[in-house]
């Protein structure tokens, strides 16, 4: 890989794992853990990097995030369609010599879609932002905060849920599962594709407290930086 190109790590989880506390405390401690470091942040459905104009990744988002009657085949073709534009901006900020720290990507359709929709469909799907990443020899650097029933129960009963959130309590269980296997559950699909290997998979303990998911976060972020 070249020298100065960046690392793409994306944050995932399962509704209320904590990644967005984990990515507001990261904005806060990277700039003082990894000073020699430049890091960028966006997130998925739609795309944080561009703010010049309001771009199809976040018309898509809000697409997503409202319309309660969207079948999971379909939301998996928009984020698919988001993600294709999203990954475009997030390789020229790679090229640029940025760290991009992404709040979701590609595996979130595996783990969200996957289970109902099919692995392989899934990966279909997204074969055109996998080459992209293939032809410029990117990794994709998953940290996965995974999160118990119990703790899911207890936190998700304090907030609103979204379109994606409001569905069948059988489907948060296969979701919050997936996320604690991603490991076993993603690695019969990336044989052909170096660009998401298993290998380049992190877990976090996120039923922990905010202090040790982030301490958790930032060694698994140091080590893939300074490796």
């Amino acid at each position: 890989m070249t020298a100065n190109i960046g690392k793409l790590i994306a944050i995932e989880g399962p509704d209320t794992a904590g990644k967005s506390t984990v990515i507001k405390n990261l904005k806060t401690a990277l700039p003082y853990t990894l000073i020699n470091s430049k890091f960028l942040f966006t997130r998925e459905p739609g795309n944080r990097l561009d703010f010049t104009t309001f771009n199809k990744s976040e018309i898509i988002r809000e697409r997503i995030l409202s319309d309660k009657s969207l079948k999971p085949v379909k939301q998996a073709e928009l984020f698919a369609e988001a993600r294709y534009f999203h990954t475009i901006d997030i390789i020229k900020k790679l090229k640029q010599g940025y760290n991009v720290i992404t709040d979701r990507y590609l595996l979130s359709s595996l783990l969200y879609q996957g289970p109902i929709v099919g692995f392989k469909k899934i990966i279909e799907m997204n074969k055109d932002i996998l080459s992209l990443l293939e032809e410029n020899n990117i990794d994709i650097h998953n940290i996965v905060l995974t999160i118990s029933d119990e703790t899911y129960n207890k936190r998700m009963s304090r907030k609103t849920k979204d379109a994606m959130e409001d569905v069948d309590y059988k489907i948060i269980k296969d979701r919050l599962y997936n996320h604690r296997n991603a490991i076993a559950v993603c690695k019969p699909y990336f044989d052909n594709y170096k660009s998401f290997d298993v290998k380049n998979m992190h877990l976090v303990n996120a039923n922990n407290d905010e202090e040790s998911v982030l301490m958790d976060t930032l060694i698994k972020i140091y080590d893939i930086i300074n490796n």
